[in-house]
C-alpha cells in the first residue's frame, strides 16, 4: 500500500457546497491514478482521476489507514482529493467507494450471498454507515467537485436477488443497524441507499453520488452475448427500472470489462484460446458481428433515457493494437475498446455517455504506466497476431515510451484534447446505382466526417465475385472518388472497401496491408445475359439432308454475343460449328450427317462482359440448349427371282427423306465367315447374279440402305447404312 505523504494536506472549503453538475458538452476522458506526476507530465488535460476505496470497512486494512499511522485517519482521501486540483493538476476526484464484500465477516458461496450477508449484519453496517459517514466529512472539508462511485457490482447482483422486484423487497440492515444516523431509514436497500444520501446530503453537500449498472444485472451479458435475438434496450429497461426504484442518485456508472481482450482469449484458462465466435470477450468495431460497440451503446443510450442521468464508463481496459508493445503478455495485452472509445467520442457523448475512466481491473492488464517496470519494449521488432481480435500483424508501429500501452492513452487522448481527431467515419455510394450492366462506367464516391483536418486521404479496395481477398485499385490519396470501368469484368456482386484516414493520422487501425480512422463497405452488382432461349427451325425432326436454323432469344443483354456448340448422337463431348459472334441463328447444313438426335448449346455473353462462368472451352453469362432429331431410311425389303441360272434380288426402302436412296448388296457363301460386297452402294436397286459354277449350298444376301444424303445411321468397319436385310437366301448348285 503506498501511503499519503507524512504532512498532511488542509484544504480550505469553498464558501457555499453544491454539487455541481458533472461536465458534459464533451466527452471527458480519465484514469486510475495514484502517482499524480505521471498524470502531470503526460501532456493531456484530464478531466477525471479515480482510486479505489476498498479492504472493507471493519477490517484492519480498511482506507482509513491507507496513510502514515502519524497523520489522521482519512488523510489519504484527503491528500488524494487536494493533489487533484493543486495547479497544474485539474482533474475532479473520483473515489470507488467499494467496501461491503471485503468487510467482514462475508460469508456466502459467491459475491452475492456474501454482500448480501453483510449487508443484513447490523454490526457491519453501523460500521459501513460511520466509515461512510468519515468519507463525506472529508469531501466537504475539501468543498470542490467530488464522485463517489457507490459500490460496483453490488447493484447488480442485488436487481437478481430482487429477481424482478423493486429495491424495496430486498432486505438490509438499516434502522436496525444500530448507527444514529441511519435510524430514520427503512430497513431494505432503498433505506441503504437513502442513508448514504443522507450523510452526503448532511456533510458534502458538493459530492455527486454514483450508482452502478452492470451489463449482466439482468441475468444477459450484453458485454459478451452473441446471440442476435437478444434486445439490448429491453435489457436495459429492467436495469434501469431496478436502478431507478433505489432513489435519486447523480450520475450512473458502468464497466465494459475487468480485463483486456486478449488476456480473457490467452491467459483466462490452462489451454488457450479460451473463448471462441460463440463467447468472446472481443467486440467487433465494424458492428457487425455480435457482441459490438453498437450493442452497448444502444443499451447505455437507453440506461440514460430511462435514468436521465449522465453516465460515465468506468474502468475501461487500456489494450490497443497499435504498438509494437502489445505482444499478448502480461502487462500488454490487446484490446480494441479503448481505441473505439476514443475514436468514436461523438457516438459516446451522443448515448448519454459523458466520461471514459480507463484503469487495469487486475493483474497483468494493461496499463498507462510502466506498470511492469519493463521499459520501452516493442517485441523485437515483430508484430503480434491475434485473429479473434481482427489483428493480422496489425501492431505496427513502433514506440518511445516506457508505458506498457506503449504511450497510446497519452498520444491519443492528448490528440482528442487537442482537437486533432481522426476521421470518425466514412460514407460510400456509387453512381449509377447497383445493379449495373457489365460495361457500365461506375463512380465509387467516399466522404468522411470528423476529421480534424482537411482533405482526408482515401483508399479503395474490391473485392470480386469468387476471390478470397480484397485487392487495392486507387491508393490513398486525396481523391475522394474511383472511377470503375467495369468492361471485361465478370458479372456478379462485387464488395468495396474505403478506408479513410486524417490527414495527420497515423492510423487507428491496422492490419499488415496498412492503417485507417473508419472504413466503410458497399457492394455493386454487375449484370449481364440473364437468360437465353433457342429453338431449332423449321421443326424439331427433319430427314437427314435438310438444314436446321438453330435461333436464339436472350435478356438483359445490351450487346450479346453468341456461340453455338453441337453435341452429335454417340459423341462424348460438345464441338464449336462458330464463335461468338452477333449472329442470333446458326444454320447447320446436315447433308452427311448421321441420322439421330443432336444437341445444339449456345453460350451468351454481353460484348463487355467477362463471362460469368466458365470452363476450359471458354465463358458464358448464361446459356441454352435445344436439340432436333434427324431421320432416315427406316427399312428395307427385298424380293428375289430366278431366271434359269440367274438371280435378281430387288430391294425397296421405306422411310427415306430424300429421293434416290443407295443401296448396298453383299453375299455370303456357303462356310465364308464374313460377307463379300458384290456390288457397292449405288441407285440402283437390284443385283442380279449368275449362279452358273456356283457351289452348292445356301447363299445369303444382306442389302444396306441409306438415304442419298445421310452418312449412315449404323456402321461396322465395312461401311454404314440406315436400315438393312439379311433375311434373302438363295440355294445353288
Amino acid at each position: 500500500m503506498l501511503l499519503a505523504a507524512a504532512a498532511p494536506t488542509t484544504v480550505s472549503p469553498a464558501p457555499t457546497l453544491v454539487a455541481a453538475p458533472l461536465p458534459a458538452t464533451r466527452l471527458e476522458f480519465g484514469l486510475s491514478n495514484l502517482d499524480i506526476d505521471w498524470m502531470k507530465n503526460s501532456g493531456v488535460p484530464w478531466g477525471y482521476r479515480f482510486q479505489y476505496l476498498a479492504g472493507g470497512v471493519n477490517t484492519t486494512g480498511n482506507w482509513l489507514t491507507w496513510q502514515d499511522m502519524a497523520l489522521p485517519p482519512g488523510q489519504f482521501a484527503v491528500d488524494y482529493m487536494a493533489s487533484s486540483t493543486t495547479a497544474p493538476a485539474n482533474y475532479i476526484p473520483v473515489f470507488t467507494w467499494y467496501q461491503l464484500l471485503q468487510s467482514l465477516p462475508s460469508t456466502g458461496a459467491s459475491e452475492l450471498d456474501r454482500d448480501y450477508s453483510n449487508l443484513n449484519n447490523a454490526s457491519t453496517m453501523s460500521s459501513y454507515y460511520s466509515s461512510f459517514k468519515i468519507l463525506m466529512q472529508k469531501a466537504g472539508a475539501y468543498g470542490r467537485q467530488v464522485v463517489v462511485h457507490v459500490e460496483p457490482d453490488f447493484w447488480g447482483y442485488m436487481q437478481q436477488k430482487a429477481a424482478g422486484g423493486a429495491a424495496s423487497t430486498v432486505s438490509a440492515r438499516v434502522r436496525s443497524s444500530g448507527f444514529a444516523e441511519a435510524a430514520a431509514f427503512p430497513d431494505n436497500l432503498v433505506g441503504f441507499a437513502s442513508a448514504l444520501k443522507y450523510l452526503r446530503d448532511t456533510y458534502a453537500p458538493n459530492v455527486l453520488l454514483s450508482v452502478h449498472a452492470s451489463m449482466w444485472s439482468s441475468s444477459i451479458d450484453i458485454a459478451s452475448n452473441t446471440s442476435p435475438n437478444v434486445n439490448p434496450t429491453a435489457e436495459a429497461d429492467k436495469t434501469a427500472a431496478f436502478l431507478n426504484s433505489t432513489g435519486t442518485w447523480d450520475a450512473v456508472f458502468n464497466d465494459v470489462d475487468d480485463h483486456n481482450a486478449a488476456w480473457w482469449e490467452l491467459a483466462s484458462c490452462g489451454s488457450p484460446p479460451c473463448v471462441n465466435q460463440y463467447f468472446t470477450h472481443w467486440w467487433d468495431p465494424s458492428n457487425v458481428k455480435l457482441p459490438n460497440f453498437a450493442r452497448y451503446l444502444a443499451w447505455v443510450g437507453e440506461l440514460h433515457t430511462k435514468t436521465a442521468l449522465p453516465q460515465v464508463v468506468w474502468q475501461v481496459p487500456m489494450g490497443n493494437q497499435y504498438f509494437l508493445t502489445m505482444n499478448n503478455t502480461c502487462g500488454h495485452y490487446q484490446d480494441n475498446v479503448a481505441p473505439y472509445f476514443i475514436n468514436h467520442a461523438d457516438q459516446l457523448l451522443n448515448a448519454g455517455l459523458i466520461a471514459v475512466l480507463f484503469g487495469p481491473a487486475n493483474d497483468c492488464q494493461t496499463d498507462n504506466e510502466d506498470a511492469r517496470q519493463d521499459g520501452t519494449t516493442n517485441n523485437g521488432g515483430r508484430a503480434t497476431t491475434d485473429s479473434l481480435g481482427g489483428c493480422s500483424a496489425c501492431n505496427t508501429n513502433t514506440s518511445s515510451w516506457a508505458d506498457d500501452d506503449g504511450g497510446y492513452l497519452r498520444i491519443f487522448v492528448g490528440r482528442y484534447y487537442a482537437g486533432q481527431l481522426p476521421c470518425a467515419a466514412v460514407g460510400v455510394s456509387a453512381a449509377p446505382a447497383s445493379p449495373g450492366q457489365v460495361g457500365t462506367q461506375v463512380t465509387i464516391a467516399a466522404g468522411a466526417t470528423g476529421c480534424s483536418n482537411p482533405d482526408p486521404l482515401y483508399r479503395f479496395w474490391i473485392l470480386g465475385p469468387g476471390a478470397t481477398g480484397y485487392q487495392t485499385v486507387q491508393a490513398y490519396s486525396t481523391n475522394p472518388v474511383y472511377a470503375w470501368n467495369t468492361t471485361g469484368l465478370v458479372p456478379g456482386l462485387y464488395r468495396f472497401s474505403v478506408w479513410a484516414l486524417d490527414a495527420r493520422s497515423p492510423g487507428v487501425y491496422g492490419n499488415s496491408s496498412g492503417r485507417w480512422d473508419t472504413y466503410a463497405t458497399s457492394a455493386f452488382t454487375l449484370t449481364s445475359c440473364s437468360s437465353a432461349s433457342a429453338a431449332p427451325s423449321p421443326v424439331a425432326t427433319v430427314g437427314v439432308g435438310a438444314t436446321v436454323t438453330v435461333n436464339i432469344t436472350s435478356a438483359g443483354c445490351a450487346n450479346p454475343l453468341y456461340r453455338y456448340w453441337l453435341l452429335s448422337p454417340g459423341a462424348s463431348g460438345y464441338q464449336s460449328v462458330q464463335d461468338y459472334s452477333s449472329a442470333s441463328s446458326f444454320g447447320i447444313a446436315t447433308a452427311g450427317f448421321v441420322p439421330g438426335t443432336y444437341r445444339v448449346s449456345v453460350w451468351v455473353r454481353d460484348r463487355d462482359s467477362g463471362g460469368a462462368a466458365g470452363n476450359n472451352g471458354g465463358r458464358w453469362d448464361t446459356y441454352a440448349t435445344t436439340a432436333f432429331t434427324l431421320t432416315s431410311c427406316a427399312s428395307v425389303s427385298t424380293a428375289s427371282t430366278r431366271n434359269g441360272a440367274s438371280v435378281t434380288v430387288t430391294a425397296v426402302a421405306s422411310g427415306c427423306p430424300n429421293p434416290g436412296p443407295l443401296y448396298q448388296f453383299a453375299i455370303l457363301r456357303p462356310g465364308a465367315a464374313a460377307y463379300q460386297v458384290v456390288q457397292a452402294y449405288s441407285t440402283s436397286s437390284a443385283f442380279t447374279w449368275d449362279t452358273t459354277g456356283a457351289a452348292p449350298g445356301s447363299y445369303r444376301f444382306s442389302i444396306w440402305v441409306r438415304d442419298a444424303s445421310s452418312g449412315g445411321a449404323s456402321g461396322n468397319s465395312s461401311g454404314r447404312w440406315d436400315a438393312y436385310n439379311n433375311g434373302t437366301v438363295i440355294s445353288a448348285g
